[in-house]
């Protein structure tokens, strides 16, 4: 994001919501951002030949959760 930057990841939806919440207790504008690994990519070997098939999976293998804070703000 131009003018943001990277501030938080984890995979850990605990941890995101406790970040979120010292940003918030703290009157820190954020923007923050998920992004779930559901669709896989998998290879099957059939009669010798390799084929690529996307296949989705009923849930929510790994999420990454990002915050972001505004370039030039100090963070405690």
């Amino acid at each position: 994001m131009f003018g943001w930057k990277e501030i938080f990841m984890s995979t850990d939806k605990k941890e995101f919501e406790q970040a979120k919440q010292r940003l918030e207790e703290h009157h820190i504008p954020y923007k923050e951002k998920r992004k779930d690994d559901n669709v896989r990519l998998s290879i099957n070997n059939l009669d010798g030949r390799q084929g690529a098939a996307l296949s989705r999976y009923g849930s929510v293998l790994n999420t990454c959760y990002y915050l972001y804070v505004k370039n030039g703000m100090k963070i405690f």
